[in-house]
């Protein structure tokens, strides 16, 4: 039998309400098998923390992540859309519960468009934001209160290189770049989808959540939200930026996955919190081909929101198969490119997508 103890000045009340709000929201993608009695269930939560001693990390994208540093900035929660809610409630609930946040590969994206002073001051912000008491963040989640008051000065701005492209958004980048030269040829979409996955093994290695996106944006059913930006624009170079705005998107994804298969054995369990509609589809499809599935359940009843039933069996197998078999291997055969392989991949894909129209 399990008991648990809630100290009398604990907001259960507002922990709830808050907590219900962001599983009703859809933002959240964990990168384990929830407990039965909720992701985010009280019980739940204090049973994982102090009987099997794990530690629940949040990893925010960059939307959310730069919400956070806006209300710092600013003083305030100025308008409240959708994804402001999230990134307020999603402070709130983590330092209520004593979760962490994991915001590194925000800033590593932030640092590679805009520079390593942006990115830094920006980093300096979100140290206030996640040294705030939780009352602040509860009131200002629940809408009790619209200003912010720091508890700490800003740290002093360091000089992290967060504008050096990360090796694994660089192998994510020679990626989209195979997948926007597909959207933009003739194969019909399971055409495509099936090239991509044999160019993976033959020339490359299997990315899954490169895979998925691409199997979202290969589908012919009509899709909720956005295509890769600017794929067909006269300007190439809007086609470039939106390929590597989409490499960003899988290394957020991809870089949970990693975290979660090598920080298990020391007590971390890691969960993406994202608004974006699509980007949680498709990690929540990673995580189910990556970690969380049997072999036998895998991905054929979510890729039916975007293809028939017979394409989704047809690429959910495709897909199973590919991951599978590199997860056989890798232990053994670990796939690996120099920088010097991946910036001539790189320039080969971006060769291709500008002379696209040309």
């Amino acid at each position: 039998m399990f008991a648990i103890y809630i100290a009398g000045n604990f907001p259960l009340e507002d922990y709830e309400k808050l907590a219900d709000f962001l599983i009703a929201s859809e933002v959240l993608v964990p990168a384990f098998i929830p407990a039965e009695v909720g992701l985010l269930s009280l019980d739940a939560v204090t049973y994982a923390s102090h009987v099997d001693k794990l530690q629940t990390v949040f990893v925010p994208d960059r939307n959310i992540v730069s919400r956070l540093v806006k209300v710092v900035r600013d003083g305030g929660v100025g308008k409240r859309d959708v994804p402001t809610q999230v990134a307020l409630t999603t402070l709130a609930v983590a330092q209520t519960a004593n979760f962490l946040i994991d915001p590194s590969i925000s800033f590593h994206e932030y640092g590679h468009s805009q520079g390593n002073t942006a990115a830094n001051r920006e980093l300096s912000l979100f140290r206030v934001a996640d040294h705030a008491d939780a009352r602040q963040w509860i009131d200002l989640a629940l809408g009790r209160r619209d200003n912010f008051v720091p508890t700490i000065p800003a740290p002093a701005v360091e000089s992290v290189d967060l504008a050096f492209p990360l090796h694994r958004w660089r192998r994510n980048y020679v990626a989209m770049l195979k997948v926007g030269e597909l959207l933009l040829g003739d194969l019909k979409p399971v055409g495509k989808m099936a090239a991509l996955l044999e160019w993976m093994e033959r020339d490359f290695l299997i990315a899954a959540p490169a895979a998925v996106l691409a199997a979202y944006l290969f589908a012919p059913i009509p899709k909720i939200g956005r295509a890769m930006k600017g794929i067909e624009a006269a300007d190439r170079e809007r086609a470039i930026a939106g390929i590597k705005n989409a490499a960003w998107d899988v290394t957020h994804i991809s870089e949970v996955v990693r975290m979660a298969r090598e920080h298990e054995k020391v007590g971390n369990r890691y969960i993406f919190v994202t608004a974006d509609r699509v980007l949680r589809l498709v990690a929540d499809m990673v995580m189910r081909l990556s970690i969380t599935l049997s072999a036998g359940d895998r991905l054929e009843g979510p890729l039916s929101t975007w293809w028939t039933k017979k394409q989704a069996k047809v690429i959910g197998d495709l897909l199973a198969q590919k991951v599978s078999m590199a997860a056989e291997i890798r232990p053994k055969y670990r796939v690996s490119f120099t920088r010097e392989r991946l910036d001539e991949m790189t320039a080969e894909g971006e060769a291709k997508i500008r002379g696209y129209l040309a």
